[in-house]
């Protein structure tokens, strides 16, 4: 139960790591673009 508890809390700060790389990347790309 607990193990399972732990593995449910890794994934979804994985995911939320993986959300704000992906955000901050097409961020940088927007901005980019911007500057051409």
């Amino acid at each position: 139960m607990y193990g399972e508890g732990k593995k449910k809390l890794v994934v979804t700060g994985n995911s939320k790591v993986e959300m704000l790389t992906t955000y901050a990347t097409g961020f940088k790309e927007s901005l980019m673009s911007l500057q051409v």
